[in-house]
């Protein structure tokens, strides 16, 4: 009896041959939930963050910024400045633990109200593509962003979306060019400390990301003037390569044609001033887009 099956007049055998081998993901690692209990007494966690952890020991850290869900749910039960500092407390002790590469099963989060869930395997592109891509599906506490994008986009919206594709695009130098959240630039001068609008410093430059997705002429030079003049500044003070700035424009669902129009109008004026100035100007309404002009205009100031 011949012992190899067949199947629609193949074999097995046959097929095994053409069988072509499984690629292997570019990472793979575990993740855990980082879990906050506002409560200690009350058995009620919410999922605030991710921690994903490559094979080879490479860490990733994602914590939520906004917090205002929680006003919906607790209200002044648990209040902003105390959630705030236990989610910074989350971020900076998983930071340093994962620059210390220490074992995430014995971390102290320093709080009871704080703790890891268990881990679980994951695979994708890229460590940042995995931290990214769960954190959506887990945090269901964090606010959508693209919501806002029908009637206007503030810049802080508009770089959270451009850095989410950044991270995925610049891998492992994208904590070499943005600005954490957290820690903004500060400019001294004569005792008095200036917080500037500048959201992405290589090592040699400085640029900022900025929204033009507003109906207001007035709300869209005002987005681009602030960051770009402290962009000057900070560039003049610090002797620093070409400045940059990267605007995100309305796509064509955004806005109608007028507005459009309008706001074309006062980008190209301000980018023909810019340019005189010395800056790189980038606009794009891709956010992937402009994040890869980002990370080229980057690379050349590490």
């Amino acid at each position: 009896m011949n012992s190899t099956f067949q199947f629609k007049g193949t074999s097995i055998s046959a097929l095994s041959t053409k069988a072509l081998a499984r690629q292997k993901p570019a990472f793979a690692g575990t993740w855990r939930t980082i879990e906050l209990q506002p409560d200690v007494f009350v058995p009620q966690t919410f999922t605030v963050g991710v921690v994903v952890v490559g094979n080879s020991g490479e860490t990733a850290v994602k914590v939520l910024e906004d917090s205002s869900k929680f006003d919906c749910i607790y209200k002044s039960k648990f209040d902003e400045q105390t959630r705030v500092g236990m989610l910074e407390m989350a971020r900076e002790v998983l930071t340093e633990a994962a620059k210390n590469k220490l074992n995430m099963s014995a971390i102290d989060l320093l709080t009871a109200n704080l703790k890891l869930g268990e881990p679980r395997f994951t695979s994708g592109d890229s460590i940042h593509q995995v931290a990214s891509r769960i954190f959506a599906d887990v945090v269901v506490l964090a606010p959508d962003v693209r919501i806002p994008r029908q009637e206007g986009l503030t810049t802080r919206a508009a770089r959270k979306i451009v850095n989410d594709q950044l991270r995925i695009i610049a891998n492992s130098d994208y904590d070499k060019i943005v600005v954490p959240e957290g820690s903004p630039i500060v400019l001294r001068d004569k005792g008095k400390a200036h917080k500037l609008d500048i959201n992405l410093r290589p090592t040699k430059a400085c640029g900022a990301v900025v929204s033009t997705v507003f109906h207001s002429e007035q709300s869209v030079e005002l987005n681009i003037l602030r960051p770009s003049s402290d962009i000057a500044a900070y560039t003049s003070e610090m002797k620093l390569g070409t400045p940059a700035i990267f605007l995100l424009l309305p796509d064509q669902n955004q806005l109608d044609a007028k507005a459009r129009k309008r706001v074309q109008d006062v980008v190209e004026a301000q980018e023909w001033k810019l340019e005189r100035e010395g800056f790189q100007v980038v606009s794009h309404a891709s956010e992937s887009l402009l994040a890869r002009d980002i990370y080229d205009w980057a690379k050349q100031a590490f």
